[in-house]
C-alpha cells in the first residue's frame, strides 16, 4: 500500500505558505483573542495573578463491547498464526507485513554513485563486509575527495513496489539515510525532502511518532523521544484487532476441553472489525491511511492510545480542507474517499469494500477483482463512453482506470491511486490547481461530542 512507500516528510524551502497552514494561524490568532476578551482586565489590585477556571472535561472514552479494547497484553503475530495459519501465509506477503524490515543485503538494489547537483555532494551506495552502506562526500579543490558520513543502513522502510526508504542506527538514535531508491525509474536518488542545497544529511531523526505506520510496535526507549525500542517490528494481527492474550487463553482453553462440539458463545475476546460501525472500521485504517491539512490531539490523549474498536475522533480531532479537486497524496485516501458519491450516497462503502487486509492481490488479479467490486453496485453498460471509444480502450474497460487514476503525489517520482472516486478531468501528471480562497476547514469525524473548547 502507499501508506508505506518513503516517509513523506515536508519540503524545507521557504515558498509562501500555503492557504490551510494560513487558515490554521489566523484560527489559532482568533482563539488567543477571544480567550483575551473573556479574561478581560483584573480589577483584582493585590498583585496576584488571576487564575483562570479548568477547561471542560473531555468526555470519556465510549465502552466498545470488546474486552480487549483497552488492554495492553499483547501476543504477537506468531500467536495467532498458530490458529490462523492460511491467514498468516497469505498476510505475510502484504505491503503491511513488509513495511519495516531489515535490511538484507542479497535483496537490495545493485551498488551505485551518483552526483546531487543542488547541494554538491556525491553519494554511493555499496556493500562492506556484509553490510549496505550509504555515504557523502565532497570534491575538494585539490582533486581529494573528503567523506562527509559514512553508515550501514540497518531497516528498510516501504515494500519496493514504489521505494525504499532507510534507516540509519545511530547508538541507540534512528535517522534517515538521504538516499532512496525509486523503482519507477530504478534508480537511487535522494529522498523526498532533500532535494535543495543545505539539507539535513544523516542528520533527520526518526522518532517513535513517525514509526506508527510502519511498525507493528514501537516506543520510546525509557522516555527518550529519539530512541526507540521495538517489541513488534512488523505490522501484526494486533494493530487491527487489539490485543490478543485474552483471545489465545480462551481459545486454548477451548482447545484442551472436552465440550468442544458444544456451540461457541459470541467471543468478544478480540474485536472483529468487519462488525464495527463505518466509523470505527475506518478509524482502524485512518491511524495511518490519512493525510489531514490539520490535526490536533485532544487533551492528554495521544495517537499511539488509540485502539481498535474505539472512534479515532475520542483521541485526535482531524481537519480537511473542502477541495474536491485536491491532487493525491501518499497517505491521503481516506479524506478522498470521504468525498466520492459511492462513499456519501451510501452507508456501507469503507476501505474492506474492496481491500482484503488478510491477502495480498497479485497484479494479474487486481483489475478484474476492482472491476467486480465496482459491478456489484454499478451496471456493466452504464459507463457513458461509448464501447468502442478509444479512451475506454485504453483503460481496458477497467472502471478505476478512469473513476481512481493513478496520479503523482507530492513525493517525487511517487505515483498512487486518487481514492476520490469519480470524474476526474484534470491532467494526472499535472498538480492541482489551487483556488485563490482555499474554502472552509471541516472536520473530518463528527466532533459533537466534544465541549466547544
Amino acid at each position: 500500500m502507499a501508506a508505506h512507500e518513503p516517509l513523506p516528510t515536508p519540503q524545507p524551502t521557504s515558498p509562501p505558505p500555503p492557504p490551510w497552514l494560513i487558515l490554521t494561524a489566523v484560527g489559532v490568532l482568533a482563539v488567543v483573542v477571544c480567550a483575551l476578551l473573556l479574561i478581560g482586565p483584573s480589577n483584582d489590585n493585590s498583585g496576584t495573578a488571576r487564575k483562570l477556571p479548568p477547561p471542560p472535561p473531555l468526555p470519556p472514552v465510549a465502552n466498545t463491547p470488546f474486552a480487549n479494547t483497552t488492554s495492553t497484553d499483547w501476543v504477537g503475530a506468531a500467536a495467532c498464526a498458530e490458529c490462523h495459519s492460511e491467514i498468516a501465509d497469505h498476510y505475510a506477503q502484504s505491503s503491511h507485513a513488509t513495511a519495516l524490515a531489515d535490511v538484507s543485503i542479497q535483496t537490495e538494489p545493485p551498488d551505485a554513485k551518483f552526483q546531487h547537483a543542488a547541494s554538491g555532494r556525491l553519494y554511493q551506495v555499496y556493500r562492506h563486509d556484509g553490510q549496505l552502506r550509504h555515504s557523502e562526500s565532497i570534491d575538494l579543490p585539490d582533486g581529494n575527495t573528503h567523506v562527509l558520513a559514512d553508515h550501514p543502513v540497518s531497516m528498510v522502510v516501504g515494500t519496493g513496489h514504489q521505494g525504499r526508504t532507510y534507516l540509519v542506527n545511530l547508538d541507540g538514535f534512528l535517522v534517515q539515510s538521504p538516499i532512496t531508491w525509486y523503482a519507477d525509474d530504478s534508480r537511487w536518488r535522494l529522498a523526498p525532502g532533500y532535494d535543495y542545497p543545505q539539507h539535513p544529511s544523516f542528520e533527520r531523526p526518526i522518532p517513535v511518532d513517525c514509526l506508527i505506520c510502519h511498525a507493528g510496535r514501537a516506543e520510546s526507549l525509557a522516555g527518550a523521544y529519539h530512541r526507540v525500542t521495538f517489541h513488534e517490528q512488523t505490522i501484526g494481527c494486533e494493530r487491527c484487532h487489539g490485543a490478543g492474550s485474552q483471545h489465545v487463553t480462551i481459545r486454548t482453553e477451548q482447545a484442551r476441553s472436552s465440550t468442544q462440539s458444544i456451540e461457541r458463545p459470541a467471543d468478544n475476546s478480540i474485536v472483529h472489525p468487519g462488525s464495527l460501525s463505518r466509523e470505527r472500521l475506518e478509524s482502524i485504517c485512518a491511524q495511518c491511511h490519512l493525510q489531514n491539512n490539520t490535526a490536533a490531539n485532544l487533551r492528554n490523549r495521544r495517537l499511539a492510545d488509540f485502539r481498535p474498536g474505539q472512534r479515532l475522533a475520542e483521541y485526535r480531532a482531524h481537519y480537511v480542507l473542502d477541495d474536491p479537486d485536491s491532487g493525491m497524496t501518499v497517505v491521503g485516501h481516506v479524506e478522498q474517499l470521504h468525498q466520492s458519491r459511492c462513499y456519501t450516497q451510501t452507508s456501507t462503502l469503507t476501505c474492506t469494500t474492496c481491500h482484503d487486509p488478510h491477502r495480498h492481490l497479485p497484479r494479474s488479479e487486481a483489475a478484474n477483482h476492482y472491476r467486480a467490486k465496482c459491478l456489484e453496485c454499478h451496471q456493466a453498460d452504464s459507463c457513458r463512453l461509448p464501447a468502442n471509444s478509444q479512451p475506454r480502450r485504453d483503460a481496458g474497460d477497467q472502471c478505476a482506470r478512469c473513476h481512481m487514476p493513478t496520479t503523482t503525489t507530492e513525493i517525487p517520482h511517487v505515483a498512487s491511486t486518487h481514492h476520490r472516486i469519480g470524474i476526474h478531468t484534470r491532467d494526472k501528471n499535472q498538480p492541482p490547481v489551487r483556488p485563490i480562497s482555499p474554502g472552509s476547514l471541516d472536520p473530518l469525524y463528527d466532533l459533537s461530542h466534544l465541549p466547544p473548547l
